[in-house]
């Protein structure tokens, strides 16, 4: 047993998962939502066994998870603290709903986005069942509204990150002078990577600018060239307005 509780480290956007049956609709509050799969979208929802929600929802059920606003706090605090056992939620003051077009399942108005699901998977957990949909159908507000993010309280999204230093890693290709040079640094231009080696013996070579990668990224290989020590070799990254990346040859690099 944990003394602390470790899962308050976490941080999420709350989804509104929304279940029929029993001629209900019920909705709750789903703190730990994620996407699980890109294409075709997969989102998991993770629900305490003891939920009403977990026997709405099974394998071929459909339902509807809402990627809650900053806007809907005080409806999440509610719709998580009660069940639907005790109440209908579905009468829940500032709960509007629309009709799903995939599903015969509705889905909260307000959030960022509402995803149609079909359920295509389960997985039974300590105290808890994770549930897996596949997307197939799904709404944007738009504008889109700021996300309600979760770690341990309720909090609005901050600013974004600013990011100031380029990261890199080298490695030694096995049998030969062959480096592979991997990046990141990340700007507004396409502009070029600079690459510069720099041997023990205090020799320093200038080997130009390598164009990015369509995600902004640097994938090279360069030949170490002659007379230049591969061993001890120091291999410094830089792009223009960031903080230059100097990492140390690491030993042949082996295929997995």
């Amino acid at each position: 047993m944990f003394p602390l509780q470790p899962w308050k480290k976490a941080t999420s956007t709350v989804g509104l998962v929304v279940t029929r049956g029993s001629g209900c609709t019920n909705v709750m509050a789903a703190e730990w939502t994620y996407f699980v799969a890109r294409e075709p979208p997969h989102i998991a929802v993770v629900i305490n066994e003891k939920n009403w929600t977990a026997e709405l929802v099974g394998l071929g059920d459909s339902f509807t998870v809402t990627l809650a606003s900053s806007g809907q706090a005080d409806l999440v605090d509610f719709v998580g603290g009660f069940s639907g056992r005790d109440v209908d939620k579905s009468t829940t003051s500032g709960l509007r709903f629309e009709p799903g077009s995939s599903v015969e399942v509705p889905w909260v108005a307000g959030g960022v986005a509402a995803f149609e699901c079909v359920a295509v998977a389960e997985l039974d957990l300590p105290q808890y069942r994770q549930v897996v949909g596949e997307v197939v159908d799904w709404h944007e507000t738009v504008p889109e509204p700021a996300p309600l993010v979760k770690h341990d309280g309720m909090y609005h999204l901050g600013i974004p990150v600013e990011r100031v230093a380029v990261v890199a890693a080298a490695g030694l290709l096995s049998g030969g002078r062959t480096v592979r040079v991997c990046a990141t640094g990340p700007v507004d231009d396409d502009l070029p990577f600079g690459i510069r080696l720099d041997a023990l013996d205090g020799t320093t070579v200038e080997l130009g600018g390598y164009p990015c990668d369509e995600y902004g990224d640097l994938l090279a290989e360069i030949e170490v060239p002659e007379g230049i020590a591969v061993s001890g070799l120091t291999i410094q990254v830089s792009r223009p307005g960031l903080r230059s990346a100097v990492v140390r040859l690491a030993r042949p690099h082996v295929e997995s």
